[in-house]
């Protein structure tokens, strides 16, 4: 009996096996939010990455968070670094957005690891600081997976 077509198996299997893996990854969801920050989620899905709207009772974005398995091409400088926080019990950095000046002092921008291929690009366009830390309370509660 040849060896031949089982190793040519095993090569096409072993070329197979990241694209097995994606299939096998959990697919992307919204994290529960807390009951107590009176927030539900309006999702879009996008195919590469799931679009996450945290909306208030007035249908107006307290944050967004977008879920992908690619990680984001986004560089986040040092000296745009505001404040440290934490996500799924792991410490993280908020950061500022790298444009706007003082119109920008309530808006934050995170990109976090979250699992084995599983990013979040998180962001907060607050009207006020008090609000901002309100929701830089409510991220640090979320279950990112």
């Amino acid at each position: 009996m040849s060896s031949r077509p089982s190793l040519a198996l095993s090569l096409l299997l072993a070329g197979c096996a990241p694209a097995l893996a994606a299939d096998d990854a959990p697919p992307l969801a919204c994290p529960a939010l807390p009951a107590s920050a009176g927030l539900h989620w309006e999702t879009r899905d996008q195919g590469a990455f799931l679009l996450c709207r945290a909306m208030d009772a007035g249908d107006q974005q307290a944050f967004g968070i977008m879920l992908t398995r690619d990680k984001p091409d986004i560089r986040l400088d040092k000296r745009l670094r505001a404040e440290a926080g934490a996500v799924n019990g792991q410490g993280m950095y908020w950061y500022y957005p790298n444009a706007g000046g003082n119109a920008l002092k309530n808006r934050r921008i995170a990109v976090v690891e979250v699992g084995e291929d599983r990013y979040a690009q998180i962001w907060i366009d607050a009207p006020d600081e008090p609000r901002m830390q309100s929701l830089q309370n409510v991220v640090r509660e979320l279950s990112l997976r």
